[in-house]
């Protein structure tokens, strides 16, 4: 049974994009606008207690013209902040801009990035561009504009095959370094559609 544990009016605005735990008690939130946040929790005789950091340009972290949008990913063990102005990484005391291995020269004004790690290679997109970096090799632009039927919405791993989800549409296509020699071709799905339960008492 879902509790309410602790609530804050402050946060209510916050649209929550990713959490991520770096250790017992201690959670990051990135936020559509709210910014990149960090929260240890803890109890205190039965009680909750939850206290917060906030990170901003004093912190290194830099947000551009989007009011304070931030993505989190963690990139082998370290996290990594994606805002309209760049990707940073944090050094355990402040964030650092970093190209993410030549990533953010590519997409040049095209952010902010989403980001996905897939086994050794790698997937980035912004709202109209997708990249693909293979295992020991650069980043490379994906051409999908033919395809292409409203924003890149998300990409992720289905079976041997990648999705790339956009308004109204759904693009499936075989990883060439996966699929097995004689696999049927790759899939495009014209359209798709999504159902969202949500169960209230």
């Amino acid at each position: 049974r879902w509790q309410v544990r602790y609530r804050n009016d402050t946060l209510d605005n916050l649209s929550v994009t990713h959490m991520i735990e770096t250790a017992p008690g201690e959670l990051w939130v990135g936020s559509e606008r709210g910014g990149i946040r960090s929260f240890s929790v803890g109890e205190d005789g039965g009680q909750l207690t939850v206290s917060q950091q906030r990170f901003g340009p004093e912190q290194g972290l830099d947000y551009g013209p989007m009011s304070a949008g931030a993505w989190l990913e963690e990139i082998d063990g370290v996290l990594h902040a994606f805002t309209a102005a760049g990707v940073y990484r944090w050094s355990g005391a402040r964030f650092d801009a970093t190209s993410l291995d030549g990533l953010v020269e590519r997409a040049g004004g095209d952010l902010p990035l989403r980001y996905l790690l897939d086994g050794e290679s790698a997937w980035a997109w912004s709202w109209k561009r997708l990249f693909h970096r293979p295992p020991s090799g650069d980043w490379r632009e994906v051409d999908v504009s033919a395809l292409q039927r409203g924003a890149l919405a998300s990409v992720t791993r289905v079976g041997d095959r990648i999705a790339v989800g956009m308004l109204g549409a759904l693009l499936v296509r075989a990883d060439e370094a996966a699929a097995p020699a004689g696999s049927p071709p790759p899939v495009q799905l014209s359209s798709a559609r999504i159902f969202l339960l949500s169960s209230r008492r």
